[in-house]
């Protein structure tokens, strides 16, 4: 249901968006995302986790970025992040609390 949420989400305020794929889990997660598609130039993604804490996403680059925002089942925020390597394999770290359920649907644009 989470995962149709942001689906829906991307297709309504994200034009363009390229989907890539969904991932839940509990605490950190590292993830290695493949070089962006031709025609785009981000990474973004969609987040979701338990109430009660807060995400960061970060991509590891030169010029790194990142983002943050209260967790929430309710609203789903959808970051991207400018690439530098757009030819090759990109790693996004988010950070939530050790014991809190996320849900991430990784995009391009």
């Amino acid at each position: 249901m989470i995962f149709a949420a942001q689906k829906k989400q991307l297709q309504d305020q994200r034009p363009g968006a390229v989907f890539h794929e969904s991932l839940s889990g509990i605490g950190p997660k590292e993830i290695k995302v493949p070089a962006v598609p031709k025609g785009t130039t981000m990474i973004g993604a969609a987040i979701n986790c338990d109430e009660g804490g807060n995400w960061k996403l970060s991509v590891s680059q030169k010029t790194p970025a990142r983002s943050e925002a209260q967790c929430s089942l309710g609203v789903t925020p959808a970051i991207e992040f400018p690439i530098d390597n757009k030819l090759g394999t990109n790693k996004l770290v988010l950070e939530v609390n050790k014991d809190s359920h996320f849900w991430i649907s990784i995009y391009y644009k």
